[in-house]
Order: C-alpha cells, then structure tokens, then sequence
C-alpha cells in the first residue's frame, strides 16, 4: 500500500486499500495459476499496446495505464484513451465490457487497439513474457520500469510466483497489435445517438461482441492516431 501512495500521492488511500486487499484475495484463491488464462491473455493485450504508446507518449502512458481494469479505458491520457483487446488468432470480434467503453466523447481521442494473442506449447510463460518486455522499457529509458513493476506486483505477478504460471503464449510481434479510431461516427456509437424509444435505464448492455471486420474498422498506426 505505501508503495501505491509514494508513486501515486493524489489518490485516495480507502481506494488504495480496496484495491490492495481485492488483488491479495485474488493471488491467495489459486485455481491453477495466480492468474488465469483469460486474465494473462488481457494482461498480455493491454501490455502490447502500453509499449507502442510509451514510444509516443513516455512516461504519461505508464502512469496512465489502469492495471486494476476500474477505469473506463485501459489506457487514459490528457486527451487520449486506448481501449485495449486481446483476441484468439483468425478471430474478427472482440469483447467489449460496456457500452460507454467505445463511446466517442468530444475532446478524447479514443482509440481501440486489438492484439491477437495465442497460446503455444511451445511459447513463453507470462513472466518470461514479462521479462521481455520489462526488458524493453529498460532500454527506453531505466526509469520506466520500477513503476511498471509496481503495478504489476499489486494485480498478482510477483518473481515469487513465477514457479506457478503455466500456461504458455506466442510472443507477440509489433504487427500482432492493431489500432483503431474510435470518433462520433463509430458504430458503437449507435445507442448514444437520438432514438425513440429510448433505452430505458433499467436496461444495462454489457459484454457484447464488436465485429471488427466491416469496412468502418480500418487499422492504422498508433502514431497516426494519438
């Protein structure tokens, strides 16, 4: 907890415990893994599309990365968000959690990156995945990593552990990470647009699938985009 409250001063110490006591829960109720295979394959997705931002962005990218999955985005800059997926190989639909998620806001460039993350007999664990990709951050710039370590520490990977991953993953490649803009005239903006009737609150859509593979979805350079 203390080390949460040194690197993040101006957030609030009863959601600094929440989080800390949820991800302890978490680590200690093993099935298999300390983290499962959904929960590394997001993990993995959200990484890739960190490090194409850091290269842009620096140090904010890091900071603004939602290890805990609370926030709206993954991935929330001053004016910029990344909403980060990971999907199966040859799939063209993603996840989507909730319907604000992909919702255009004027004034956020809001983006959905998509990774296509494979398991392989033959591939790396997570933390050797990790590993790798600590590695690059070290050769960015040193002082990226200890806060990179911090958060993932709190959501459960530890060198303690790492014993206890199983589960093996194709490395990604740079190209395995797509991006796509997300702007007012976005399909998943339908149900924010003028309607009648209107949705009634009592109806909450979550977890719908997004089929990436239509026309609007073009994939395009992070760099282009943010």
């Amino acid at each position: 907890v203390w080390k949460e409250v040194k690197m993040n001063p101006d957030k609030v110490l009863g959601r600094i415990i929440e989080e800390s006591l949820f991800f302890i829960e978490k680590r200690w109720n093993f099935n298999k893994e300390p983290l499962d295979k959904k929960s590394q394959r997001g993990l993995i997705g959200e990484i890739e599309a960190l490090l194409q931002a850091v290269q842009i962005k620096g140090q904010e990218a890091i900071d603004s990365w939602d290890h805990t999955s609370h926030a709206t985005h993954d991935i929330t800059g001053d004016g910029w968000a990344i909403e980060a997926k990971s999907t199966g190989k040859d799939s063209d639909n993603v996840s989507i959690s909730s319907l604000e998620q992909l919702q255009h806001n004027s004034g956020q460039k809001l983006i959905l990156s998509v990774t296509t993350v494979s398991s392989d007999k033959d591939g790396v664990t997570f933390p050797n995945y990790v590993d790798k990709k600590l590695q690059q951050l070290m050769d960015m710039n040193p002082d990226y990593v200890p806060p990179m370590e911090l958060k993932l520490q709190t959501i459960g990977y530890n060198e303690s552990l790492r014993s206890l991953f199983l589960s093996k993953w194709k490395n990604p490649e740079v190209e395995d990470t797509e991006f796509y803009n997300i702007d007012q005239d976005s399909p998943t903006n339908w149900w924010s647009k003028e309607k009648n009737p209107e949705k009634p609150d009592e109806i909450l859509i979550k977890n719908y699938r997004l089929d990436i593979s239509s026309e609007y979805f073009t994939a395009r350079k992070l760099d282009e985009l943010l």
